[in-house]
């Protein structure tokens, strides 16, 4: 028996692209078999579609998550929420019949893992448009350099130019060793108000992460990693005996097919017992900080709103290779305090002017999205002879402004389409 879904588009404008549903609220509707599943849209088409195992209970057969790829835009119905009367479009979960088409060719995601002498360091994630090498283990090149866990140290975009590390302007082999991003360097849990003190705070850099499990296909890559253990004591109110959890930071890395960012879910869990994986483990409200070094053209140029705290946008001042500006987002569901740039205290001075760091509120769990691409500059109207340098700063900075200004707007856009009005199906 086929089953429908109805999929909603919140934006005032037609819209495509990826759709993820929470498997578990419709698999007792769908008797089908997971190997046997295919989704096909109104006008009967087969879609790219995956099914992907839970957090934290990696065998494939028993699968968490449904995801597919729409072929073409759904159209606006003029509302800006999900209410299930107004519908953009449906898609048809049934059994795969011989004879279906084969669904069109795409360039499939990969989550790999990468070993070295016999231990996981790290795991890349690849879709085509960007390759993210993420490190498991705090100390990758020397055993004394022990603050890259959690870290990507190496984001490689491709355009039409050809492929460019979206961390370091300079050529491969003079990339600094310290370039990261996507790092949580550390947490914070908040302290009952009659405790000593008002939060626990735990370093998370110089630990490493293990891997839980991880899955991909013509949809997305998706690898989840959890932290190294750390307690967390607290006393109840009323008496003096201290209580201990047991806790982890939990991170759910996922790359879509034809996208320029990375998803990434934080949530934290904690038991009496030291047992996440199982009921009843304890969602933790938590404080997350990122911390960054890119070492790009020019330095860094921060774009923040004040009365936005769920996106900003990194650009760089000077021309990279090839033309093009180096663009970063981030954005969240979450809210950030202010970006910190220097950051302060960095123990190196002569580069602290690549880092930056920036706080996320208060939550149980945190959706933050990690876009990187590039402002190419060809076709930019250049003075066709600079009479002197006061011209051509002149000129660099109208240029470095425009790429601002469409960081700026990508970033937005980013946030709005893929954290604040995703594309949903019921």
């Amino acid at each position: 028996m086929a089953v429908r879904l109805a999929l909603f588009n919140p934006s005032p404008y037609p819209r495509r692209g990826h759709v993820t549903v929470d498997w578990e609220t419709i698999r007792d509707r769908v008797p089908i078999k997971p190997e046997e599943l295919v989704i096909r849209d109104d006008a009967g088409r087969r879609l790219p579609c995956q099914l992907d195992p839970d957090s934290f209970d990696p065998d494939p057969a028993n699968p968490k998550t449904l995801s597919f790829t729409l072929a073409d835009e759904m159209r606006s119905v003029g509302r800006d929420d999900y209410d299930p009367a107004y519908p953009a479009a449906h898609v048809t979960l049934d059994r795969l019949h011989p004879g279906d088409p084969e669904v069109p060719a795409m360039v499939r995601t990969e989550a790999s893992d990468v070993w070295d002498g016999g231990q996981v360091r790290g795991v890349k994630l690849r879709n085509g448009l960007l390759e993210i090498w993420i490190l498991i283990v705090p100390a990758p090149y020397l055993a004394a350099e022990n603050w890259f866990s959690g870290a990507a140290t190496s984001v490689v975009v491709a355009n039409r130019k050809g492929s460019r590390e979206a961390l370091d302007s300079y050529p491969r082999y003079h990339h600094a060793n310290e370039k990261r991003v996507l790092q949580v360097d550390r947490l914070w849990l908040p302290c009952p108000a009659w405790g000593p003190a008002s939060r626990c705070e735990v370093s998370l850099f110089n630990r490493p992460y293990e891997l839980v499990s991880r899955s991909d296909g013509p949809v997305r890559a998706t690898v989840t990693l959890r932290s190294s253990p750390f307690e967390y004591s607290y006393s109840s109110r009323g008496s003096n005996r201290e209580e201990k959890l047991t806790c982890r930071l939990f991170r759910v890395l996922s790359l879509y097919a034809g996208a320029e960012h990375v998803m990434d879910e934080l949530f934290v869990r904690g038991s009496p017992d030291g047992n996440q994986l199982e009921d009843p483990a304890n969602a933790l409200t938590f404080a997350a900080r990122y911390f960054s070094y890119m070492r790009i053209a020019g330095g860094l140029r921060v774009s923040r709103f004040a009365d936005v705290p769920d996106w900003f946008a990194i650009t760089s001042r000077s021309l990279a290779p090839e033309r093009m500006l180096h663009c970063y987002g981030f954005a969240t569901d979450a809210h950030t305090g202010p970006v910190e740039h220097p950051s302060p205290r960095y123990p190196l001075p002569g580069e602290a002017g690549n880092t930056l760091h920036w706080s996320l509120r208060p939550c149980k769990t945190a959706k933050c999205l990690h876009l990187f691409t590039f402002y190419d500059a060809e076709g930019w109207p250049w003075p066709p002879e600079v009479p002197d340098i006061s011209a051509a700063m002149a000129a660099m900075e109208d240029l470095a402004a425009a790429a601002q200004r469409e960081s700026e707007s990508r970033a937005g856009k980013a946030w709005y389409e893929h954290v604040y009005k995703p594309l949903r199906a019921k």
